[in-house]
């Protein structure tokens, strides 16, 4: 729903490949779902380790205890 979200909200956008492959944001959004359901297990390290590689990878900083909706995006 989030790669929804982002074709319905950026024109730019022009598929869901070019989307999945080439857009940081959902990628970090992927990466702070994973972490965010290791958080609310009260994992401690886990989630902090993924927040950490997708922030890397991307410059997206999002904290593993924020909740986000279920069709988000960050263009």
């Amino acid at each position: 729903m989030d790669a929804q979200a982002l074709m319905d909200g950026d024109p730019a956008a022009k598929s869901f490949a070019e989307i999945v492959f080439s857009y940081p944001g959902l990628r970090a959004i992927t990466a702070h779902r994973v972490a965010h359901e290791f958080y609310k297990l009260e994992v401690p390290l886990i989630p902090r380790i993924i927040n950490e590689a997708a922030h890397k990878d991307t410059g997206i900083d999002i904290h593993p205890g924020a909740t986000i909706g279920e069709r988000f995006f960050i263009d």
